[in-house]
């Protein structure tokens, strides 16, 4: 089934809606996109290609049972930002991290690896200094003490893990009391880092692709653990899986992203 764009599609990533000072939270804008894939039901995984800008028209096209994301004011020629497509996701949350009560991960939240020196400290979704009234999603995953799951090659790795309870500033329009897609996907993106955060780090990693299934929606005002563990490390590149759980310990969103380190310039 081919995705159903119109010419008219276009998409804004907010100002607000930033990553890095200068360009759109990495889940932000790959959400917004994945809100054109048709016949996604089974999972949406976006790969970005470039920073995304902020604040002005991207162009939306069809391409396949997919869409792209265009920047046509960035140079001579279109400059692809992201491309979206179905996918089946299919993240195995393991018991150890479905258990996982609310108080604990609150508590983890302690240990976030960013607190005192962040790489992009005003990201909307796990940033420290965001202004006064912005949207700020709070995600500051720390180490949840105790607690590792195997990642791909069975070696023991820390489960990452904090709370989150939604407000209506990030509410769906047409049903205000469920969460909107984007924000959901932010949710699920920046606490996919923490399992690789380090402050030392020369140089940072940024969000290079993102696989989601949202398995049921999420509501404003309800508190859910989000958590996160490494899945592999391959030089510059590293993957990991996040999980959104409700207050009954049903999985609400599932993602696998893939975080590779920028070269120094």
């Amino acid at each position: 089934m081919d995705a159903t764009v119109t010419p008219d599609d276009l998409l804004v990533v907010p100002p607000w809606a930033n990553g890095p000072d200068d360009s759109g939270n990495g889940g932000w804008t790959a959400g917004l996109l994945a809100a054109h894939v048709a016949d996604a039901a089974t999972g949406c995984a976006v790969n970005l290609r470039v920073p995304p800008p902020l604040g002005r028209e991207l162009r939306v096209e069809a391409d396949g049972a997919g869409v792209r994301l265009l920047d046509d004011v960035a140079a001579a020629e279109p400059v692809l930002v992201a491309d979206a497509h179905p996918v089946q996701v299919d993240v195995v949350v393991p018991d150890a991290v479905l258990g996982l009560d609310v108080a604990r991960a609150a508590a983890a939240r302690a240990g976030f690896p960013f607190r005192d020196r962040h790489p992009f400290a005003r990201c909307v979704s796990c940033g420290t200094q965001r202004p006064d009234g912005a949207v700020w999603l709070h995600l500051h995953c720390g180490p949840v003490p105790g607690l590792e799951v195997a990642d791909l090659a069975g070696t023991p790795t820390p489960v990452f893990a904090d709370t989150w309870t939604p407000g209506p500033d990030v509410a769906d329009a047409a049903h205000p009391s469920h969460v909107a897609i984007a924000a959901c996907w932010s949710a699920l993106d920046c606490p996919s880092a923490a399992p690789f955060a380090d402050p030392d780090a020369p140089n940072p990693s940024v969000l290079a692709r993102i696989a989601v299934r949202l398995v049921a929606p999420v509501r404003v005002g309800e508190t859910y653990v989000v958590a996160a563990w490494r899945l592999a490390v391959d030089g510059r590149k590293q993957r990991s899986a996040s999980v959104l759980v409700d207050a009954t310990g049903a999985v609400a969103g599932v993602a696998e992203a893939l975080w590779i380190e920028v070269r120094p310039r």
